[in-house]
């Protein structure tokens, strides 16, 4: 992605009425679908996702992801995304003891049709939220979770099967 737009991105965001934001989110190659809306983020570092139909995403959203290709987030149709919830899809191996913000590696989010974001959660790179999972306000979703569940916690756990 150019430097420039990126850094527009950046500074527009934090400083824009909502219904602009998604006007230009949309002219700047950020693929949202029909009828999907969300608020003002936080920070958000690329234009590498995209977000379903009838999908909502509340104030002060976190995306962290340096637009690397390998780091795309997928949001899916008919998804509630709380306010504060952090994306970050870029993370380290654990190095030697010399260093132990060792290797660098990227890999992407997906959030499952129908899934439900709870306030403050935090996804970590790699996972698959299934679909119409919950997942309750303050986790932090370190694995990928199984459909129709609600999860809850640091790390999160499922707690039980949802109709």
């Amino acid at each position: 992605m150019n430097r420039f737009k990126l850094l527009f991105l950046r500074h527009f965001f934090n400083k824009t009425p909502d219904n602009f934001i998604l006007f230009v989110a949309k002219i700047l190659g950020i693929k949202i679908g029909v009828n999907s809306f969300f608020r003002t983020p936080d920070y958000v570092d690329t234009l590498n996702f995209s977000i379903g139909k009838n999908s909502f995403i509340n104030k002060d959203l976190f995306v962290y992801s340096h637009n690397y290709t390998n780091a795309k987030i997928t949001i899916g149709d008919n998804v509630f995304i709380g306010p504060k919830v952090k994306m970050v899809c870029v993370d380290h191996k654990i190095g030697s003891s010399r260093q132990r913000a060792g290797e660098h590696i990227e890999r992407p989010i997906i959030i499952g049709n129908g899934a439900w974001i709870g306030m403050n959660v935090t996804i970590m790179p790699g996972v698959v939220i299934g679909e119409g999972c919950v997942i309750a306000a303050n986790s932090t979703v370190l694995k990928n979770t199984h459909a129709n569940e609600l999860y809850v916690g640091t790390p999160a756990k499922s707690i039980r099967k949802l109709n």
